[in-house]
């Protein structure tokens, strides 16, 4: 099932850790005690000139390490991820970029070492799993996608790079490892995961920038594979629908105050008092689209139980989807409860065009 979406270019680096985008950035209980290298949100340098997530290395004497993480509920021990990594340097030693936690314990660590990639159960110091003969050039941006199953003997992990499968070898054996579920994957007393990390490891003292962006991430619920290359895209609302019964902080079209990337929070909005209120607005759907993660941003600001429900509006009926989302006095993203694999209306994969999507006060 897949559980979330982003990529990143309706939030900046204010916006990072404004619940649904990243967890935790930088903390002391994340994979370093001591994080050098605080990610940041650019406009560009992704792939396509896209934004992406960006951290900055150091070539002096002192280590500079940094993530960000992303923390998620799935629905069982298994897993998928994939998103676009460029770094346009490293040293020889062996270094992490994603790695797949239990909460405070690192499961399995996707790293470069000497141009090739490794899986390690645990850290990049704990137990190598696998190897791959595949190369990997600094300044190459590349489409990565990792698979697991967490556990002490039927583990399983599988590798991805451009929606091509890419030959995970044994060490010592060098038997092929590609989906075979004989491993010990569990470096905690858990065969579960819960919490995604994505980082620069400079521990070898090394200059240079690494970037990411459209990322996603799946648990094995109804199946588990890859998504293959995956673009994420922002998706502004264009117009107004067919419901604006929300009250405009400013005269004029209500998606032209709500369309802004990233968010100017009190700078301009809709809002709403009354249950049953409901505003909506038109979105082009591009052909060949995975799936729709409606982003709905926004908070309350008295004591009163207030939230929102999503829905869709084909023709003339609204087809509600997800759950309440309940506000708080914060700004919050609630994308990650929103996503949508299929059309609410058919039930179907989208088809290109234009789709209305909406809110109703709750």
């Amino acid at each position: 099932m897949l559980l979330s979406l982003d990529g990143p270019d309706n939030y900046d680096t204010a916006h990072m850790t404004t619940t649904g985008k990243w967890t935790n950035v930088g903390q002391s209980y994340g994979p370093f005690t001591t994080p050098t290298a605080t990610p940041t949100i650019q406009t560009t340098g992704g792939r396509l000139g896209k934004g992406c997530l960006r951290f900055d290395g150091t070539s002096t004497n002192a280590p500079n390490n940094g993530w960000a993480g992303i923390a998620l509920t799935p629905g069982d021990n298994r897993g998928s991820a994939g998103f676009w990594w460029k770094a346009s340097a490293w040293p020889s030693s062996r270094l992490t970029f994603f790695m797949v936690y239990d909460a405070t314990t690192p499961q399995l660590s996707l790293c470069v070492e000497g141009g090739h990639l490794v899986v390690m159960r645990g850290s990049r110091s704990g137990t190598q799993l696998a190897y791959t003969n595949w190369t990997l050039a600094t300044g190459a941006d590349h489409y990565y996608e990792l698979m697991w199953v967490i556990h002490n003997t039927a583990g399983l992990i599988d590798l991805q790079i451009d929606g091509a499968s890419v030959p995970l070898y044994a060490v010592g054996s060098g038997a092929l490892l590609n989906g075979v579920p004989t491993l010990n994957t569990r470096n905690s007393a858990n065969s579960s995961w819960n919490i995604l990390y994505y980082n620069i490891d400079n521990s070898a003292q090394v200059g240079g920038q690494w970037f990411f962006r459209d990322f996603y991430r799946c648990d094995g619920v109804g199946g588990l594979s890859f998504l293959g290359d995956v673009v994420v895209s922002r998706l502004p609302r264009l117009t107004d629908g067919n419901y604006t019964m929300y009250t405009p902080s400013a005269a004029g079209s209500h998606s032209a105050l709500v369309d802004e990337a990233p968010a100017t929070d009190d700078t301009d909005y809709i809002e709403s008092v009354t249950p049953g209120d409901k505003d909506s607005g038109n979105y082009t759907i591009p052909a060949g689209t995975l799936a729709v993660v409606f982003d709905a941003y926004g908070r309350k600001t008295d004591a009163t139980v207030r939230g929102f429900h999503a829905f869709r509006r084909s023709g003339t009926t609204d087809y509600p989807f997800g759950s309440d989302q309940i506000l708080s006095t914060s700004y919050q993203y609630f994308g990650n409860n929103l996503v949508l694999p299929t059309d609410p209306a058919t039930g179907l994969p989208w088809v290109a065009g234009t789709a209305e999507l909406g809110v109703t006060t709750v």
